[in-house]
């Protein structure tokens, strides 16, 4: 009688356990949207708090990457990788601006707290490994190498998970997927395609987003003998549509060229 109290016991809290994770992900599911909206909005807009325009660029500055760096940290938590939630496209590029800060200091925070707090862990998706490619023109020279040693040590850790666990592909096809470096390049290209200052008719403006392609496949290419996969890659994506932005699709197509 005794193990049998046990028995149904552990099966109670067994079901209660299960129903409160049950309502803990649905209110995450709820709450999430909205607090990354308002920190989106906050990154939109600068870091300006008030409406007069009066918020001193230091207070500014800190909230930008504080706020950056929440935004990771919800990117990389156990819900999100799990897919209960995801950044809509547009946040996704709007965070990964924040490498291209105006303040050199948020700039090397943010690329750092990327680096350590999902890039090394692998807690971060596959196409965060493409924003440290946005420090190919950053004007400091320390941050460059910094994002340059980042980059190619991800890239190596991911190949070394692909050595030691070689039946990943046959097991786990999408675990393979988010692990493959060479993935990132249709995220980099869609990001470069977006961003602001990318004119695909500007001579000046395709020097600067060849940097961006060349640091990125650098790192990428070191040691690798996939060529011909990215090749595949690049000649797939130039007989896509951008989804997104379907008018921007021929910006995605020049950068492939550029490749």
């Amino acid at each position: 009688t005794d193990n049998s109290n046990r028995t149904t016991g552990g099966g109670e809290d067994d079901g209660a356990a299960a129903a409160n994770s049950s309502r803990a992900l649905a209110k995450f599911r709820e709450v999430a949207p909205r607090f990354v909206k308002v920190f989106i909005l906050l990154l939109h807009k600068e870091g300006e708090l008030r409406p007069d325009g009066g918020t001193p660029e230091p207070t500014r500055a800190r909230l930008r990457l504080a706020v950056a760096v929440k935004l990771l940290r919800l990117a990389g938590s156990r819900l999100v990788r799990n897919g209960a939630f995801a950044f809509t496209e547009l946040q996704f590029q709007l965070l990964a601006m924040t490498m291209q800060d105006p303040c050199s200091e948020v700039r090397t925070a943010f690329a750092l707290k990327l680096y350590r707090l999902g890039l090394c862990t692998l807690h971060l998706g596959i196409r965060y490994l493409c924003l440290l490619a946005l420090a190919a023109t950053d004007p400091e020279r320390c941050n460059q190498e910094d994002a340059r040693r980042m980059l190619g040590d991800a890239v190596r850790r991911r190949r070394d998970m692909l050595r030691r666990v070689p039946e990943m592909r046959q097991r786990n096809p999408q675990g393979h997927f988010q692990l493959l470096p060479e993935y990132s390049l249709p995220y980099l290209v869609h990001l470069l395609a977006h961003h602001p200052d990318f004119d695909p008719d500007d001579e000046e403006s395709l020097c600067d987003f060849r940097s961006y392609l060349d640091f990125y496949l650098d790192a990428i290419m070191h040691g690798s003998d996939h060529f011909n996969f990215l090749f595949n890659m690049l000649q797939t994506l130039k007989r896509m549509v951008d989804v997104q932005t379907p008018a921007l699709s021929r910006r995605a197509y020049v950068l492939c060229d550029l490749c």
